[in-house]
Order: C-alpha cells, then sequence, then structure tokens
C-alpha cells in the first residue's frame, strides 16, 4: 500500500483579475516532511500558503490533505484539516494553565498584570 501524502496540491490556480499569482501549481508534502518554498517577490509564494490556510480560495484546482479532497473556505477549515497531537494538547492543557509571574513573582511594570511564559 502507498503511503498518502499529508498534503497536495494538483493543479492550482488562483487569479486577482487579470494577474495570475499561481498558475497550474503541483505540490506534494508527504508526512513528517518540512519543506521551504523559495521564489522572487511576487512569485506566488504567500498566495499558495494563504489558499492552505483559507485566506484564498483556488479559481481551479484540487487541495488534499491526508487523501481526501477538501474545501477550504476560512482559516476555521484550514485548522479543522491538520490534526495534530501538539495542538490538541495545546488546547486542552490551555484551561488547565496557571498565571505564574517572569521574575520571581514580582508583577510587571508595565501593565501590573501577570505575564505566561
Amino acid at each position: 500500500m502507498e503511503p498518502v501524502n499529508a498534503i497536495e496540491l494538483l493543479g492550482v490556480t488562483k487569479r486577482f483579475g487579470e494577474v495570475v499569482a499561481n498558475d497550474n501549481v503541483n505540490l506534494t508534502v508527504r508526512k513528517g516532511e518540512i519543506l521551504s518554498i523559495l521564489g522572487e517577490n511576487g512569485s506566488g509564494k504567500t498566495t499558495l500558503m494563504n489558499m492552505l490556510s483559507g485566506i484564498y480560495f483556488p479559481d481551479e484546482g484540487e487541495i488534499r490533505v491526508n487523501g481526501k479532497t477538501v474545501t477550504i473556505r476560512s482559516p476555521k477549515d484550514s485548522f479543522d484539516q491538520y490534526p495534530d497531537s501538539r495542538r490538541e494538547y495545546y488546547f486542552r492543557s490551555a484551561g488547565k494553565r496557571t498565571p505564574e509571574f517572569k521574575t520571581g513573582g514580582k508583577r510587571s511594570q508595565r501593565t501590573d498584570r501577570p505575564l505566561w511564559f
């Protein structure tokens, strides 16, 4: 059985009026892989990431997460597509945190509020 890719972009295109920011982009990211996207200013890097994060919606093409075609229309949709044990741990433990003071229990001189760390 072939491993399922974490993220796949297939023929993704994004236009702003007559300007084509991304034209027929194909990208595969395997589970556990760390990649960087490099390019000159105006080459479409941010637009591509904005489509994955739900800021923009692709005009053409398909986005797959864990082998399933998904529709990402908002940052919440994007967030819900990428389950991550660290994210789940963070949200489960966030309500259990207690404020601690950065300098031996002293309050911040600027805000007079406890600081989280």
